[in-house]
């Protein structure tokens, strides 16, 4: 079985995830990154988009968990894990990494984040 990987790379969006209360009214902006691995050898030799993950299929599971606000970042997480596990059965393995891009603490760095691989 020949496998591959999928990959969404920092996929911008706006969401209500923190445990300071003011986080969840404010909001903040966020980086999703997947990785997925899939059995792809069919989709590589018939050029057809049902043997595949659909990029687009895959963004809309991470834009449905990202709009449930959530208090820590291990939680928005597994709930993307368990969705696109729902979704995509055939999974064989992969990650997923949420950042916060302006966390808010008094240091000053680009993002603060959580990533979950199975």
């Amino acid at each position: 079985m020949t496998s591959a990987i999928i990959e969404i790379n920092r996929l911008k969006v706006y969401a209500y995830h923190g445990v300071d209360p003011q986080e969840a009214v404010v909001g903040n902006d966020f980086e999703v990154s997947v990785k997925l691995e899939y059995p792809c050898e069919h989709a590589m030799q018939t050029d057809k988009l049902e043997s595949t993950l659909s990029y687009a299929d895959v963004i809309e599971v991470v834009v449905r968990e990202m709009r449930r606000p959530s208090k820590l970042l291990e939680n928005v997480v597994y709930r993307i894990h368990s969705s696109l596990m729902y979704r995509f059965p055939r999974v064989i393995s992969g990650s997923v990494t949420v950042c916060k891009i302006h966390p808010p603490l008094k240091y000053q760095m680009e993002s603060c984040g959580f990533t979950y691989k199975w």
